[in-house]
């Protein structure tokens, strides 16, 4: 055998081994869900698919996802937020996920003609296991774009059972008649007109689904004669309307927000990026964290476990962190904890797979980010212990936590001594009064917004105002209207160059996915160390031979 044959037989062999040994590793860690019982949708398998899915007399709204996918894991948020969205429409639709990545799960997911992740898929009402019934495809976007394209495929399903709602507007129907529709077991009939396109009938015909044998609900559009009877102009729709038993129609007064707030929705992505930065790189920042500074960090840390409205793997992950803190009670070194924030189970993490804020991102990205979702969270702390029914509540505990954090561990360090001064006074907040730390923190956060008004760090998309906007307590005094019209200006002149924008990211965010498996390259030589210095080893010899070989054929043709 010839020594190059040698090299290429013993090559094989390590790189088999390392495959099959890192495929062990990799498939361990990577078949884990990316959801649990705590998220409000069907955890689905390869043994539970087919009984579950098939024949079923709802549609299933099903994400096909592979684990090991960095944009699928990205995705997980917003998926949950989709099933929020349509957990009370579970007569009609159920929501559910499936790990494509491995064994059986992976055959069956080429079954469903999944070619790539994630896929969501609505599969109709009664569909077979034969895959006679093809899937409607809906694009993986944002939640709320997913949730108005699963409302119209909804409209669009044949109604093949009776639970199955009506959306067909109530057009050319005399409005007298109109108990004549319903069933008999109705208590409450209830009219909304609207435009064709509108999707906010069909909706609310989803949302009281549930309820559908005690209440009805009807559709009518502009397009057709029946809305002229409740004598509304075009300007009011929507507008919903209770018939009563005397055929009479009563208005409901409803509040319609008509302005576009997609991207001004808070997200719990920004709440799990911020405390992510938070320990992983603004706390290990500090050589030492003892004394002041260690009590400082207990002290967050039991607000958090109190406070925080954080999925089940994220509560778990941090009371081991506080327990893991508390067994230290000397302190420790700012790489020290960096060690103990790393350590995670399937049942106890803390996200690190987030890329982007949602609320909180800039039209650059020097502006917003981290500060904004810090005041977010301070804000959802303060209000998530006001919601607390405990009679024995201490109004100063966030409060005093919170300026505990910046005093010892922000690291902008201006910012730092500007809070602390804003916050001089903070001893004396009402205690008696549980709404008061929420008020005296707004109240310290438009002292700030109003002094950096107009500075540099100010997004010009999102200018600092006052809070309340007009916009949210129109009898509120205390606001500077100027700033409010011009946060309107600004917001409408940037709405379509926001969508351009978000699309953009997402593209280049899928890209970057294709060269996931790059990184695990640093991995692999971290691993495996003697096997890659074998394979250096074997490499520079083939390389040396390669050169001497062609150097020799040179000699002999000249």
């Amino acid at each position: 055998m010839k020594f190059s044959q040698v090299i290429l037989l013993i090559f094989f062999v390590i790189t088999d081994n390392i495959h099959q040994t890192s495929s062990i590793a990799l498939g361990i860690a990577d078949t884990i869900s990316l959801y649990n019982a705590t998220d409000k949708l069907s955890v689905l398998t390869s043994q539970n698919f087919s009984s579950t899915v098939y024949q079923s007399k709802t549609a299933w709204l099903i994400e096909f996802y592979a684990s090991w996918c960095g944009h699928c894991r990205s995705y997980a948020n917003i998926y949950r937020e989709i099933a929020a969205n349509a957990w009370t429409w579970k007569s009609i639709v159920r929501v559910g996920a499936i790990n494509c990545y491995g064994g059986d799960s992976l055959e069956l997911c080429r079954q469903r003609g999944v070619r790539g992740f994630p896929t969501i898929q609505l599969i109709r009402p009664g569909a077979a296991f034969d895959n006679t019934s093809k899937p409607i495809l809906i694009p993986a976007t944002d939640a709320e774009d997913v949730t108005k394209e699963l409302i119209r495929e909804l409209d669009n399903i044949h109604r093949k059972y009776n639970s199955w709602p009506d959306f067909t507007p109530a057009n050319r129907v005399i409005f007298e008649e109109l108990y004549a529709r319903v069933p008999r077991t109705t208590k409450l009939l209830l009219v909304i007109v609207e435009k064709r396109d509108d999707l906010i009938g069909r909706q609310l015909i989803l949302d009281f689904s549930k309820y559908q044998e005690q209440m009805t609900i009807f559709r009518t559009t502009l397009d057709g004669r029946l809305w002229h009877k409740f004598h509304i102009n075009i300007t009011d729709v929507p507008a919903l309307f209770v018939i009563l038993k005397n055929r009479t129609a009563e208005r409901i007064p409803v509040k319609h927000n008509r302005r576009n707030t997609s991207r001004r929705k808070v997200n719990m992505v920004d709440l799990e990026l911020v405390l992510s930065h938070m320990f992983r790189q603004e706390i290990p920042q500090m050589k030492d964290i003892q004394g002041q500074a260690y009590h400082a960090l207990i002290q967050w840390l039991t607000v958090l476990i109190k406070y925080f409205p954080g999925r089940e793997p994220i509560m778990n992950y941090l009371e081991r962190l506080l327990s893991k803190v508390k067994e230290q009670s000397n302190g420790f070194s700012g790489n020290a904890f960096q060690q103990l924030i790393d350590t995670k189970t399937s049942d106890a993490y803390l996200p690190n797979n987030h890329n982007r804020y949602q609320y909180c991102a800039g039209s650059q990205p020097q502006y917003r980010g981290y500060p904004c979702a810090l005041w977010l969270l301070f804000h959802t702390l303060t209000v998530s212990q006001y919601e607390k029914e405990s009679q024995q509540l201490d109004v100063l505990e966030v409060p005093l936590a919170i300026k505990s954090y910046v005093k010892h561990f922000f690291t902008c360090r201006q910012c730092s001594q500007n809070f602390m001064n804003e916050t001089m006074n903070i001893t004396q907040i009402n205690t008696k009064n549980k709404q008061e730390a929420i008020l005296y923190l707004w109240k310290v956060h438009n002292h700030v917004n109003k002094r950096l008004r107009a500075d540099v760090t100010e997004d010009p998309r999102y200018p600092k105002v006052q809070f309340p906007t007009k916009f949210l307590c129109p009898t509120s005094k205390n606001i500077d209207s100027s700033l409010i019209l011009k946060e309107s200006q600004q917001r409408n002149e940037f709405s379509s160059q926001s969508e351009y924008l978000i699309s953009k990211l997402d593209s280049v965010n899928e890209t970057n996915n294709r060269f996931d498996g790059i990184r695990y390259l640093p991995n692999m030589i971290q691993k495996y160390p003697f096997y890659t210095f074998i394979l250096f080893i074997l490499l520079i010899i083939a390389i040396s031979r390669h050169r001497h070989c062609q150097a020799k054929r040179k000699r002999y043709t000249l």
